[in-house]
Parts: C-alpha cells; sequence; structure tokens
C-alpha cells in the first residue's frame, strides 16, 4: 500500500489482459512486445495471470470485452486491460474507419 499525504492507496489485481488492436501500418506490434518482454518475464513467478488478445478488426473488440468481463465474474478476476491501439474523439481503434465509438461502449 502507498501512502501520500492523508490518503492511502493500494492496487490489487491477479489478471492481465492486454487488447491489441493496430493497422498493418503500425509496423511496431507494440501489444505483443508489451506481453513478450515486460509482462510475461514480470508475472511468471508472481501467480499473477497474463492474457493477449489480437483484434483484428474494431467489430471483435465488444465481444473481446464480454468475453473478458465473462472470465473475471466466473473466476472473481481482479483484472487490469490494457488497450494497445489508438484513441480518437469519436471512439478506440486503430484510425477513424476502423473504430468502436465511445457511445457505442458505453451502452454495451
Amino acid at each position: 500500500m502507498v501512502q501520500s499525504g492523508f490518503f492511502k492507496r493500494s492496487l490489487r489485481f491477479d489478471t492481465i489482459y492486454v487488447i491489441h488492436h493496430l493497422t498493418v501500418e503500425d509496423k511496431h506490434k507494440t501489444g505483443k512486445d508489451l506481453m513478450e518482454e515486460a509482462i510475461h518475464p514480470a508475472v511468471q513467478a508472481s501467480g499473477i495471470g497474463a492474457n493477449f488478445i489480437d483484434l483484428k478488426g474494431s467489430s471483435e473488440l465488444i465481444p473481446a470485452l464480454t468475453e473478458v468481463l465473462r472470465d473475471c465474474i466466473e473466476k472473481a478476476r481482479m483484472p487490469i486491460v490494457h488497450f494497445e491501439t489508438h484513441g480518437h474523439p469519436l471512439g478506440l481503434g486503430p484510425s477513424v474507419d476502423d473504430l468502436v465509438t465511445w457511445a457505442d461502449l458505453r451502452e454495451s
């Protein structure tokens, strides 16, 4: 637990999900690199789970999040969900032509 001034903060999690959704033009597969070079080595002996989800299109985002939610409920997981994609004023995804709107995320 970290103390800062009058506030006590703690972060408890047992699973990390990396949701990777970049375009072919994004030459570096940063989500995969993050998982292989940082997360997996860090969690190997800790008992923390690590899951990599590679989306092929924005239409896969809400079903992937639904699956993460189902998994967390069924297994009583406390997750961190990391999105490796681009943000836009209209939504989340690698490009304006391939994104999930903020409204669609709120509704799902």
